[in-house]
């Protein structure tokens, strides 16, 4: 390795991690729900009155597992916040730097190419915070690699790839099938069946049917011998919903290319397809057939998957970061350039990162304002109390500040990117939310009785409105709001600085304001006073 790609993949790494490390919180959607779990897994809320809110059980979980008990080992070697800095580095910058470590044995050599694997750092999938699901990404890149680097004996390959999948399994199921799937498109090698041949054929249908059987060993395991396999937590609606329409195709197959505004993220990205259409039209390009085919799999996964599966959710999400990795590590683009001007490329892919970076750098820094508003305005509830998080609908969502929703999340323009934010309260103020992830096959993580009653394993938090009318299907996805008032001591309404929805925002009597601090305001619940004496609340 020369030392020009060396100090290219150090911008690159540095580019990457620089936002993570610039800021307290990235903003991404669902990681401070899974913090605030780590945190309690660990131990952390054991010297508070939350030790008897939440436990521990290691056998609630099958799947997405692994990186809970890695988490958890590590805080009791480094603090809380060394570790949450790693977990975010790996969510993020874990999938691109793979795909490109895959590219470069591939291809056997470094290449400018690889700066553009940097640049889907950011995607619609991991500002979503989806935190096991981005470090499996990350993970089966590496089997992969591993499984290129090291061949072996049909009979060793095929146990060591079992246990690949086990493990993966741990991390993820998108993991395992991810892997899967790559593992076939190394099979099928750079130059596919050309010439074509008959043994050929038959060779590949065999290692096909073989890496399907070490897929498929994993699950039947975790299903035959898991006390809460995945799928256990019943889901509020049918088992599988197929919601797909051309416009939501279109979205998803770009989400990973989109994070906080369309607009943006478009320009940013347009680099990449750049470098590829000017190759394909002025010089070549060069493709690993096998892996352009997986690509092929996984872009046709993209458009037919189901909206959800059980209680798994954003599947049509899922699938193009996988598709689009493993396209960008097929191909090997040549500008038709001379060598000494290939500089030329990797200049406008690391301007590219490097602008996009300092955007996301941007974004983050000013969204920390709304973390702090949260902890300003619980700067003085008990610790122990159960706390209600609502979210206030803005009268114009297009018109609000980048970096509260993620656009490119399915079936709706405007995700909230914050709704999980108050979640950190439970480790800033030992308080009870009713929304921390505990779904039974997926978290090792119980809510004890009596709380366990307004608690749910999974929600998307309600809205404002939703607590004076809720109607049937929203009691059926968080029945705790039937009796809210009853049931929980304050109410905190977050993205609150912004005009309201007309419609949508009214605040329903019997809340007294405690806090207003701009984007988060605390309402103290106003018990009727036979009622005041009986809160769950034991402390």
């Amino acid at each position: 390795m020369t030392i020009r790609p060396k100090i290219l993949l150090t911008i690159c790494l540095i580019a990457c991690v620089a936002p993570v490390l610039a800021v307290e919180m990235p903003i991404a959607m669902d990681f401070p729900n899974h913090l605030a779990r780590l945190w309690i897994l660990a131990g952390g809320h054991l010297s508070g009155p939350l030790a008897y809110v939440y436990q521990a059980d290691w056998t609630n979980a099958s799947t997405n597992i692994a990186v809970d008990a890695l988490a958890a080992l590590l805080t009791h070697l480094l603090p809380l916040s060394i570790v949450t800095k790693i977990l975010l580095i790996l969510l993020f910058a874990g999938p691109p730097a793979m795909a490109a470590v895959l590219h470069r044995f591939v291809f056997k050599s470094w290449h400018a190419w690889q700066v553009s694997f940097f640049i889907l750092t950011w995607t619609t999938t991991s500002v979503a915070g989806f935190m096991s699901f981005q470090i499996g990404i990350a993970a089966a890149l590496a089997a992969a690699v591993i499984d290129l680097r090291l061949p072996a004996s049909a009979p060793v390959m095929f146990l060591r790839r079992i246990l690949t999948g086990i493990l993966l399994m741990l991390i993820h199921p998108f993991a395992l099938a991810f892997f899967i799937i790559l593992a076939w498109g190394l099979e099928i090698g750079e130059e596919g069946f050309l010439p074509f041949r008959k043994d050929r054929l038959l060779q590949m249908t065999k290692s096909t049917l073989m890496l399907a059987v070490a897929g498929a060993i994993p699950v039947l395991i975790l299903f035959a011998a898991s006390p809460s396999p995945p799928g256990a937590h019943a889901s509020t609606g049918p088992f599988i919903q197929w919601i797909i329409s051309a416009k939501d195709i279109f979205k998803s197959i770009m989400s990973p290319f989109i994070t906080y505004h369309r607009g943006f993220d478009y320009i940013l990205t347009f680099p990449l397809l750049a470098v590829l259409l000017w190759s394909a039209l002025f010089g070549k390009i060069r493709v690993h057939f096998g892996l352009a085919a997986a690509a092929g799999v996984l872009l046709l996964l993209s458009v037919i998957a189901p909206s959800s599966v059980g209680d798994a959710f954003w599947l049509q999400r899922r699938f193009p970061l996988m598709a689009f990795l493993t396209l960008m590590a097929a191909v090997r683009p040549e500008l038709g350039w001379k060598r000494r001007r290939e500089l030329a490329m990797a200049a406008i892919l690391l301007t590219a990162l490097c602008l996009r970076a300092l955007w996301i750098t941007g974004v983050w820094w000013e969204r920390q304002k709304d973390i702090l508003s949260l902890y300003e305005a619980t700067q003085n509830i008990p610790a122990g109390s159960s706390v209600l998080p609502v979210l206030q609908l803005a009268e114009n969502q297009r018109k609000t500040p980048v970096g509260r929703f993620v656009v490119g999340a399915p079936h709706t323009k405007h995700e909230p990117a914050c709704r999980h934010l108050p979640s950190l309260l439970v480790m800033k103020r030992q308080i009870f939310i009713p929304t921390l992830f505990a779904v039974s096959g997926q978290h090792a993580l119980k809510v004890l009785p009596p709380w366990k009653e307004i608690s749910v394993s999974a929600s998307s938090v309600p809205c404002t409105f939703q607590l004076s009318a809720p109607d049937e299907s929203t009691l059926q996805a968080d029945p705790y709001l039937r009796h809210w008032r009853l049931r929980f001591d304050y109410v905190l309404i977050f993205n609150a600085d912004l005009k309201g929805h007309p419609k949508f925002s009214t605040v329903p009597e019997g809340l007294m304001l405690e806090k207003d601090a701009g984007y988060a305001k605390l309402y103290r619940v106003m018990k009727p006073p036979d009622k005041q004496k009986k809160r769950l609340n034991p402390f």
